[in-house]
């Protein structure tokens, strides 16, 4: 049957349309003011370890805390939500270099925490203006929609580093991202919202969902400089909690960045439990190492193959 030129393109228009229809159906988009739209295609959706792609919660049940502390307030933050229209009030000093912690995935934040303690190396080691970015509410199982919300997370960050640039004069070159886990590819998202980052520092990032996400996970063009330390790093079918694979400037595999020592298992531990033992214990190391590095001079020699 011959049809017209004309015919053909508007029945390859509607095709085009009815694909387009069918695929935002598929992987539907969440949109917030000031934030933007969060989609839940292909990128983000990639069995078996991502079997689904949720969208993100609302913002009423992220409820992101952003906890400043500086040496004139290291023990007692002041708090803040990333639209407060007291944000140009905020006492940041655009002089000094801001460091910004990021927790994982199913992380809690008391005052005894690692990422408290790294707060307060940091303030010990020099004046500067931390933040601690407190998602917890929106952190929890099931992970794929704490990856979700994790994105929404960053847009909140980048929109507060946004403010303070225009307000307050603070230079994104004297930001430093520091992120664990799935934190790290947080940050990541907030380096490819806002150019020009100092520093982003990504410890041990998280590997379920992100080991084929080139673009949608943390990545050595987010920052001017960007390193990375690997103490879990696997594939899926291996069971590792992190990226294997150097997404960085410099990469750091610590023991090989597989296993970590210290981590064997207590006596009578069931042997089920045994290798996700020494995973969550390996996966946190470097937040501990990356505090101890701000804290301790000493430096051995490294062999290079």
């Amino acid at each position: 049957m011959w049809i017209s030129l004309a015919a053909y393109v508007q029945i390859l228009f509607k095709c085009i349309q009815i694909g387009e229809t069918a695929m935002s159906s598929e992987f539907p988009e969440k949109c917030y003011p000031t934030l933007g739209c969060f989609p839940t295609g292909p990128q983000f959706y990639d069995p078996p370890e991502c079997a689904d792609s949720p969208l993100p919660f609302d913002l009423n049940y992220i409820d992101t805390d952003f906890l400043l502390f500086t040496t004139s307030n290291p023990k007692n933050p002041i708090t803040f939500k990333f639209d407060n229209q007291s944000l140009p009030e905020l006492p940041f000093d655009k002089k000094l270099d801001t460091k910004v912690i990021v927790h994982g995935y199913y992380s809690l934040l008391p005052q005894n925490s690692s990422y408290h303690e790294m707060k307060d190396a940091l303030l010990k080691q020099g004046s500067y203006n931390v933040v601690l970015v407190n998602w917890t509410s929106s952190n929890q199982p099931p992970y794929t929609q704490a990856v979700a919300n994790a994105r929404v997370v960053a847009a909140q960050l980048a929109h507060v580093i946004n403010t303070l640039e225009i307000t307050r004069g603070l230079q994104p070159s004297l930001v430093h991202l520091i992120g664990h886990s799935l934190g790290a590819h947080l940050v990541g998202f907030a380096g490819k919202r806002i150019k020009g980052f100092g520093r982003i520092t990504g410890l041990d990032p998280a590997g379920p969902c992100f080991r084929k996400a080139d673009s949608g996970r943390l990545h050595s063009g987010d920052a001017v400089f960007v390193d990375v330390i690997v103490t879990n790093g696997a594939s899926y079918k291996d069971q590792g909690s992190g990226l294997y694979e150097s997404v960085g400037d410099i990469t750091f595999y610590p023991n090989g960045g597989r296993q970590q020592p210290g981590c064997e298992p207590p006596e009578g531990t069931p042997q089920k439990d045994r290798q996700s033992y020494i995973n969550d214990c390996s996966h946190l190391r470097p937040v501990d190492l990356f505090t101890s590095s701000e804290t301790s001079s000493v430096v051995v020699q490294c062999y290079t193959p």
